[in-house]
Order: C-alpha cells, then structure tokens, then sequence
C-alpha cells in the first residue's frame, strides 16, 4: 500500500475474552486521538432494559435488537473519514462473530483507514481476576468467574496488520502503549 492510497486514519479493532480489559486499554488509547466504539456503547442501550444478574444469559430477543443497533452505529462510522476510532468485542469462532469481524474489516476498507487487529491474550486465572472486578456489574458486563473456565474459541482471523498480544502480565497503559507502537510501524511502512 502506497502513501495515497488510505486517508491516514486507524481503525483498531481490540478482541478479546469478557474481562481481559478490552475497554480499559481502549481509555488508554483513546487520549492519542481514538474515539472508541466500545462493544457496550452498542449493548446497553438495550441490556439497560434488562434484570440482569451477570450470570444468566442474555435472550436472543436483545441480541437482535442490539444488531439493528450496531448497523445504526457502523453506518455511521462508515462515512466519517476523519476519525481514528478504537472497537472492543469478545469474539468467537462463531458465523455471527465472523460477521461481525466483517463488518468493521469492511467499514475499514471503505474509509481507506488502516485496519489493525489486535487479539489479547490472557491466562484464565488472571482473566478470573479480573471478571469479578465490581465495577463490571455496574457497567452491565458478566462478572461470571465461570467464563474464564469455559473452553471458549476466539475467532480465528488473519491479517497482515494483526497483533496478538499477551496482557496477562501486562496493565492497561502498557497494553495500549505497544498496540500504538505496533500502529506507528505500520504508519511508517505504509508511508513509504
């Protein structure tokens, strides 16, 4: 890719297991100019509605709400060529994830943004410390210390601008501060 063929503006796409600390590193890169689109700006409008418990699982019934909600919210995105944004999603092997994925792959694609993946790795005892944290609950999130136990698959994507990143000893600001070094090299190649 040559210097005039994308706009200069970044589109991170942070995935990762519910309570790795997706939104809190999505902060830490938002103050170098990132709005974030963080997976619960699109969720709780709907999920607010909701007697949730941070255990039970949440009804197919919200989940297709929150998806007219998201295509409200990526239309928008689309169109704005300005912006650098930050997303956050946990992501499984799943058609819908894979959609999902798609779908800001594809926003990328059509802003000329780059496009960096990034998938955060963690160790499940260090993700159960973290998924109990009480400021989850308040924030509509599953506080379920089962979910670091699960055997869940995170999506399988490749990508020539993906980072897979263990954070399971790293804190939030550190996190941030090599995504934007691994987003500063791929600046730097594409722009010569």
């Amino acid at each position: 890719m040559n210097k005039t063929s994308y706009n200069k503006t970044v589109i991170i796409y942070l995935i990762g297991l519910a309570g790795s600390g997706k939104y809190t590193i999505s902060q830490n890169i938002s103050v170098h100019n990132y709005k974030v689109v963080d997976n619960h700006l699109i969720n709780n409008p709907i999920l607010a509605l909701l007697d949730l418990d941070g255990v039970t699982p949440i009804p197919k019934i919200a989940w297709d709400a929150i998806s007219h909600i998201r295509s409200t919210v990526f239309g928008f995105i689309q169109h704005d060529y300005t912006t650098n944004y930050v997303f956050t999603n946990e992501l499984l092997e799943s058609p819908v994830d894979h959609d999902i994925y798609n779908q800001v792959l594809n926003i990328s694609a059509l802003r000329n943004s780059i496009f960096v993946p990034v998938k955060l790795i963690i160790s499940p005892e260090e993700l159960a410390r973290r998924i109990v944290f009480p400021e989850r609950k308040k924030q509509l999130k599953t506080t379920n210390i089962d979910e670091a136990y699960t055997n869940k698959k995170s999506i399988k994507i490749t990508h020539n601008n993906l980072l897979e990143l263990d954070i399971t000893n790293l804190k939030a600001d550190g996190a941030a501060e090599k995504i934007l070094f691994h987003v500063d090299h791929l600046k730097n190649i594409m722009s010569q």
